[in-house]
């Protein structure tokens, strides 16, 4: 989004000069980084005193164009330190199951950022064991990494990810998966990605 004006100078009003200014919502193409579509999101308008400035009712001058070298790096950084490691359980499903075993997927929020989230996939085998305490009759047997998951739009951008180590730490009642993943942002500007990797 962008905040753009229109400065109106009332000639026989030469003490007061007016704004309109515009608050325009860019929608851009994720592959090419082309604009596709824009949108008026706001209006409002500001009166001040003073005089028109000096060149007044010669042609403007053009807009700069964008410089990559500068708005590329702050958007990658912006991009990178606005997305946060997590570890929040999303949910535990029965992927099959007998009286003697049963094998469940653990779906785990490992990574976020704003409109996005990057999720892993374990899948966990238990065994069922003779003891009277029913909430101790199931014992983990294996606990393994599956895969991981992108949810939701990068914008600006793109985000590549990939497991690089997991190993699982299996107790009897508790399992625990040490993960180890690696992210590589690209904040595209002018249809050309600039990139950063994150481990």
């Amino acid at each position: 989004m962008r905040c753009l004006k229109k400065t109106i100078y009332d000639l026989d009003k030469i003490s007061q000069v007016c704004t309109t200014w515009y608050l325009v919502g860019f929608w851009y193409d994720l592959e090419t980084g082309q604009v596709v579509s824009t949108e008026i999101l706001d209006q409002w308008n500001t009166c001040e005193s003073g005089a028109p400035p000096e060149g007044y009712g010669e042609s403007p001058e053009p807009p700069l164009e964008e410089d990559c070298s500068s708005s590329g790096p702050a958007g990658l950084s912006d991009m990178i330190s606005s997305s946060t490691p997590d570890n929040e359980l999303l949910g535990i499903s029965l992927l099959a199951g007998t009286s003697d075993t049963r094998t469940k997927k653990y779906e785990w929020k490992i990574r976020k950022g704003l409109g996005w989230y990057i999720f892993s996939f374990d899948k966990g085998v238990h065994r069922k064991v003779a003891n009277q305490n029913t909430n101790l009759q199931w014992e983990w047997e294996t606990l393994t990494h599956e895969n991981l998951s992108l949810v939701g739009v990068v914008l600006g951008g793109s985000i590549e990810y990939n497991t690089l180590y997991s190993n699982a730490d299996v107790g009897v009642y508790i399992a625990k998966m040490n993960l180890t993943f690696k992210c590589k942002y690209s904040f595209i500007c002018k249809g050309s990605p600039i990139s950063s990797e994150l481990v």
